[in-house]
């Protein structure tokens, strides 16, 4: 048995032009929140995309597949570019 210690919600933020934006930040953020972290956001998208309704197609359109998460109330984290 794996056992998942929770860490204390922090926030970190990062302003900046997208042009400028390296995946430093993106790092920085999940090194912080370690492997355990890591493996169970891994794990909810691959039970979202195996859980969706057969009748839903995967469209490219990163708007409408957003929309079918969301109406399937996954919980979702987009990080990096």
């Amino acid at each position: 048995m794996i056992t998942v210690r929770k860490t204390p919600a922090f926030t970190m933020e990062r302003y900046g032009r997208l042009p400028d934006m390296d995946r430093s930040f993106d790092i920085g953020y999940w090194q912080r929140l370690g492997p355990a972290a890591i493996f169970e956001a891994a794990w909810q998208m691959a039970v979202a995309a195996h859980t969706l309704p057969p009748a839903v197609p995967m469209n490219s359109d990163f708007e409408e597949l957003l929309r079918i998460f969301n109406g399937s109330e996954v919980r979702y984290l987009i990080v990096g570019g």
